[in-house]
């Protein structure tokens, strides 16, 4: 079996990306357009605050491809599990927002690897197959505990 294990291709992903100083990642947040304003309000002000990431943006659809906005909030490095991990539960505490896709590490960005098969570049026609987001177990476990608490308090 040649096949890599994770462990091995995060450690040199990790190792890759500091020595190119280039550590920061996103959770990306797709919202619909009647929602857009109050979440990108409440998401601003929090990352304004020091609340909620180091950064964060705001993009219409992909020039109209799309009809739901993405929001990027950011954190600074992607290795810290702990800073991705307390951005992710602000972020699913702000009453709308869904997050659907894992954490994406900016240099899957520079590299040209997206999601969507149609907008990857023709020397990496499978990229889509790799899956270019991390941290997809983390979510699922916060979706879920944030499941439970809001069950709990109904009760």
């Amino acid at each position: 079996n040649n096949r890599v294990k994770f462990a091995e291709k995060k450690s040199y992903m990790d190792r890759l990306c500091a020595a190119a100083r280039e550590t920061d990642g996103k959770w990306m947040i797709f919202v619909h357009p009647d929602l857009i304003e109050t979440i990108w309000n409440t998401i601003a002000k929090k990352v304004t605050n020091g609340e909620l990431g180091c950064s964060a943006k705001v993009a219409n659809g992909l020039n109209g491809r799309y009809k739901d906005y993405l929001i990027c909030v950011y954190v600074d490095d992607f290795r810290d599990e702990i800073a991705v991990r307390r951005t992710l539960r602000s972020l699913l505490r702000i009453k709308g927002v869904n997050i659907t896709s894992g954490f994406k590490p900016d240099f899957f960005t520079y590299l040209g690897l997206y999601s969507d098969k149609d907008r990857n570049p023709r020397c990496y026609p499978n990229a889509h197959k790799l899956g270019v987001t991390i941290y997809r177990d983390m979510l699922k476990e916060e979706k879920k505990l944030l499941c439970e608490e809001r069950s709990s308090s109904t009760e």
